[in-house]
């Protein structure tokens, strides 16, 4: 199995980016992604909602003029929460926004991309940074050759075998690590990611149209008879 679930998902979706079916501006917004505080900022706001709203509240803020660190310190917490409320759980994540630049600038005079000189297990002491968003800004800014797994993924894992429901995100990143040739872990993130979205959903996964189903567990038990024609 390794490796070869990478060369057929990379044989389907090709060079295609996972930014594509979540908005038109898509070229502009993967590019700001690799900008130390606009990526901390995205990744923050996707915890516990979707993309989309995580991308929409984002866009917010640049209309607001809330994307940089001393914008943020200075905004008032009702503007900064009106902002992102539609990724919800306005007044936490405000908290945690707050939190989070202060500490940037009692730390790292407010320069994030500092952060790069951090292991992983110090970038982990930053407020609102946990393992998926230590990996996401140690793979697309540092450029480390990171496993990255989130909901999407650990599905498809679970679904391929390779992990449970119960199982840690360590765990589920080893089992990533495994299924990447050497410096391809960011682009087989994007690739679990999108056939977690478009294929492998948590309802109805179109399995006949997977291009890896041959591998998978869930698959092969279920025979895909509960696809929808």
């Amino acid at each position: 199995m390794s490796h070869e679930i990478y060369e057929l998902l990379s044989k389907h979706f090709g060079r295609r980016s996972h930014w594509e079916k979540l908005t038109t501006n898509w070229k502009s917004l993967r590019r700001e992604f690799r900008k130390p505080f606009s990526n901390l900022l995205i990744t923050l706001l996707s915890q516990n909602t979707s993309d989309l709203s995580a991308l929409r509240a984002y866009e917010n803020l640049k209309q607001f003029g809330l994307t940089t660190v001393d914008s943020i310190a200075k905004a008032d917490p009702n503007t900064l929460g009106r902002a992102i409320a539609i990724a919800g759980l306005q007044r936490r994540r405000t908290k945690l926004l707050k939190r989070l630049v202060k500490y940037l600038k009692q730390h790292f005079d407010g320069d994030a991309s500092k952060l790069c000189e951090l292991s992983r297990k110090e970038l982990k002491k930053i407020p609102g940074v946990g393992d998926k968003t230590a990996d996401v800004f140690l793979s697309y800014v540092c450029e480390r050759d990171e496993a990255i797994v989130d909901r999407n993924i650990k599905r498809v894992l679970i679904r391929l075998g390779l992990g449970k429901e119960s199982s840690s995100y360590g765990e589920l990143k080893k089992a990533l690590e495994q299924l990447a040739p050497e410096g391809k872990r960011r682009r087989m993130h994007e690739l679990l990611l999108m056939l977690g979205r478009e294929i492998c959903k948590s309802r109805n996964p179109r399995c006949t149209s997977c291009p890896i189903r041959n591998f998978c567990a869930h698959g092969r038990r279920f025979k895909c008879s509960h696809e929808i024609k």
